[in-house]
């Protein structure tokens, strides 16, 4: 299996955790107090993950545009690294 890279980890993470917290939500009856703490994990994660991925756009993609500014090699192994496209 391919090693990830730390963004596609952490954004692996993240579901995982997301999946478990609904998961569980779930579980319990709807006037449960825990019930609507697990839901806003739930969306807290789902933001999270939306931040991280608006970040890893926000920042790297840039870096594509901004290629004459950067050698060529680090501007190629970073695009590789994130998974842009040439």
């Amino acid at each position: 299996m391919a090693q990830l890279d730390p963004v596609q980890r952490v954004l692996l993470d993240l579901g995982k955790m997301r999946a478990a917290a609904f998961n569980e939500a779930l579980k319990l009856p709807a006037p449960d107090p825990f019930k609507e703490i697990l839901l806003e994990v739930d969306q807290i994660l789902s933001q999270t993950e939306d931040r991280v991925k608006g970040a890893k756009v926000t920042i790297l993609l840039p870096l594509k545009l901004a290629e004459p500014g950067i050698p060529e090699k680090w501007a190629r192994g970073l695009r590789e690294m994130v998974g842009l496209e040439d």
